[in-house]
């Protein structure tokens, strides 16, 4: 399963970690990926630098993908309209006042997704559709020019399907 429809791994540079806000602030490199091995301390540091919005949500290891996507909306902050359910979360990522809601232009959005390897383990087939999502979005953003990343935070054995970012 690719969770982009084209592979931005291809594309990224050969750089090293404290290069990771150069990296982030690139809307053509955005996707979905794994946590970078640096963790969230970098990806964090990373964020201010660039100026992005980071957000930062628990699946609370549920095996249940209707609870981890109640777990984003209220973790993400998504707007009260939010249905906890796949087309809700594409429609509330895509959204400006959620990406930028203080008005103005839209800043770069990291999201760094933990607690989400049960449901992972449990059910594939609901992952990869959450995945899916979020690539979405970042086509969406992409096409904007603003940067917009997922990073789930996995344990190694759970990285095999998505990119890792180069260290």
């Amino acid at each position: 399963m690719s969770p982009t429809p084209h592979d931005p791994a291809a594309d990224l540079p050969d750089v090293q970690e404290p290069d990771l806000a150069a990296i982030l602030r690139r809307s053509d490199l955005g996707g979905v990926y794994a946590l970078p091995f640096s963790g969230r301390g970098e990806v964090e540091r990373a964020c201010t630098l660039c100026g992005h919005r980071l957000h930062s949500a628990d699946g609370e290891d549920s095996e249940d993908v209707g609870i981890v996507l109640a777990l984003l909306g209220r973790d993400l902050q998504l707007p009260d309209y939010y249905g906890a359910n796949y087309d809700a979360l594409a429609d509330c990522l895509c959204d400006d006042a959620w990406a930028a809601p203080a008005g103005g232009d839209v800043p770069g959005q990291v999201l760094v997704i933990g607690g989400s390897a049960a449901l992972k383990n449990a059910d594939p087939e609901g992952f990869d559709t959450l995945c899916a999502v979020f690539a979405a979005a970042a086509d969406y953003w992409r096409e904007a020019g603003v940067p917009f990343w997922v990073f789930f935070d996995l344990p190694a054995d759970g990285l095999a399907d998505l990119p890792i970012l180069p260290a």
